[in-house]
């Protein structure tokens, strides 16, 4: 970074994680889960601690 950026002042800061939440994306991903059913929203749960869907 300095190589490209020798003249300017630069801070780094610690890699954190970052969150999208939109109410319209929520109302579909609820359908989502909801179509897949109970029991493979639980599996899915119990396998992996999530359920996450990449739009």
């Amino acid at each position: 970074m300095h190589k490209l950026f020798n003249e300017a002042m630069m801070t780094l800061f610690e890699e954190d994680t970052i969150e999208y939440e939109c109410q319209q994306d929520r109302e579909k991903f609820e359908k989502i889960i909801f179509n897949l059913g109970e029991k493979n929203a639980r599996d899915l749960l119990k396998e992996h601690g999530e359920i996450a869907i990449h739009n």
